[in-house]
């Protein structure tokens, strides 16, 4: 029993940092693009947005799977943290040399000269960010999420300035380059600052060994999950034009802070506290299930609201210019509603050290998904990301099955957490939407804040008055944090 108060308190404490971390760097990344998208062009975007899949399909080599590999592992030594280490910090110098030779064939793929010289300077991120692997799984690893905090927050703040002076000074597609890098560079710098690990020259192939039997399935996962995440780039950038790519690019990018940060901040901290109680089946269970409300209270809800305000919400951040990526961002978010939950549902599987049956169910899930893609594109952009729509629908279901047999979370069960916010949401969203369709000959800036009003407001008192746990979890924390800081003062 008092094993199980400290780990809960972690994870409380971790998920509170995280999110500050997370967030904190939402609202400056969020500043950076509402300033560049003004002073950018979508033809800019574009090009970057088209050595997108080349790039992750390389991360994904160099991480290879070791990051979650040493966060898994229960036993684990100080030979483990060094070998992958040095491993990572070898790959990511093959990849930056091979994407140096192959430049010039990308670029000609692309039909666009300057692709090359943007891809053998972005390519050295690799390096920077192999850096960062083992010091990010040994904060994670022990629940420390403080530290990352503070240093995404700093990179952030240095790479936004950094990236609008040279916006300002006309640097152009570079300035996204560049933004990059100073990024990278930053959070390493602030990471080793802050972490006192330090590798030993030792390198062990049995440790290697050891720790790819899970690891190198996280990796074939991940390159499906970089192929899958990026073919719709590629498919753009090949088929249409940069400009198209650029208002693609854009809408994605603004329907992955609030998914990915969600994300980020539930599956960080779950992965690790899963991973500790791997053993104890009720315990998992009990804590999926709280991930799972938690997660579906908070992404539908935040999926709808956007969805329903996206024409002003563009308007007012990137200007009238990036209303073409309206309908893209739509239907993004419809598919971002699933995919923080399919997130949770595959770190309850990889933490008890399925990963071979990660590996394979994910390998079947991304093949239907690839399909849909491609047999959308027939239907323009449109098309395709009705594809996505479907293919994460596909997947939440699948993955429910999985932790069904290995977990007994039962699908039905899931389907029931999940559901009531879902309808609600989607029907608060819809009437919102309706409401900025009757006001639009209205100043967009008041329509869209009388459709936040009308959303938070419905959406925060339905939940609350039919008593959904997501809600309850919440506010629970919340008071619980407050009872604890009111002891610790009296103390």
């Amino acid at each position: 029993m008092s094993s199980v108060a400290p780990l809960k308190n972690k994870v409380i404490s971790g998920m509170i940092w995280s999110s500050i971390g997370q967030f904190s760097s939402l609202a400056v990344t969020l500043i950076s693009n509402i300033v560049l998208a003004r002073l950018l062009t979508p033809d800019d975007y574009g090009a970057i947005g088209m050595l997108a899949i080349f790039l992750s399909i390389s991360l994904a080599f160099v991480n290879g799977g070791f990051t979650m590999a040493l966060i898994q592992k229960k036993d684990i030594k100080e030979i483990d943290y060094t070998t992958i280490f040095w491993w990572n910090l070898i790959v990511s110098v093959f990849f930056v040399c091979l994407l140096f030779f192959l430049a010039p064939v990308i670029a000609n793929f692309y039909r666009l000269p300057i692709l090359k010289n943007i891809l053998r300077v972005q390519s050295l991120d690799l390096v920077i960010c192999s850096l960062q692997l083992v010091p990010i799984s040994k904060f994670k690893r022990e629940i420390k999420f403080k530290p990352l905090a503070t240093r995404r927050i700093i990179a952030s703040i240095v790479a936004t300035i950094s990236a609008i002076i040279m916006a300002y000074s006309g640097f152009g597609v570079w300035t996204l380059v560049f933004c990059t890098l100073i990024k990278s560079s930053v959070n390493t710098t602030l990471l080793w600052t802050l972490s006192d690990w330090r590798p030993s020259f030792r390198f062990s192939f049995t440790s290697w060994k050891e720790l790819f039997n899970f690891g190198g399935l996280m990796l074939g996962a991940s390159l499906i999950d970089a192929l899958y995440t990026n073919i719709s780039g590629l498919i753009i950038g090949r088929a249409f034009s940069a400009k198209d790519m650029g208002y693609y690019a854009q809408a994605r990018k603004l329907e992955e802070v609030p998914s990915n940060v969600m994300s980020a901040v539930i599956n960080e901290v779950s992965f690790s506290a899963f991973s500790r109680i791997q053993d104890d089946s009720e315990r998992l269970i009990k804590g999926l299930r709280n991930n799972i409300h938690s997660v579906a209270f908070l992404c539908f809800g935040m999926m709808s609201f956007l969805l329903s305000i996206a024409s002003p919400l563009f308007t007012l951040l990137f200007t009238s210019k990036w209303n073409q990526s309206v309908p893209y961002f739509q239907i993004l978010c419809l598919a971002s509603m699933f995919y923080t939950l399919n997130k949770v549902n595959s770190s309850a599987v990889k933490s008890i050290g399925k990963s071979n049956v990660y590996f394979h169910i994910h390998l079947i899930q991304q093949i239907i998904g690839l399909i849909l893609i491609v047999l959308g594109v027939k239907f323009g952009i449109i098309g395709m990301l009705f594809g996505i729509l479907l293919s994460t629908l596909i997947t939440f279901i699948m993955n429910a099955f999985v932790n069904q047999k290995y977990i007994g979370y039962r699908v039905w069960l899931q389907i029931k957490d999940v559901g009531g916010y879902y309808f609600i949401s989607l029907s608060i969203g819809a009437l919102s939407l309706y409401l900025g369709s009757l006001l639009i000959s209205w100043n967009y800036v008041l329509v869209m804040f009388l459709q936040m009003t009308l959303f938070v407001a419905l959406y925060l008192t339905l939940c609350y008055l039919l008593k959904m746990p997501g809600i309850l979890i919440f506010i629970r924390s919340a008071y619980e944090l407050i009872n604890r800081r009111r002891k610790t003062n009296k103390i």
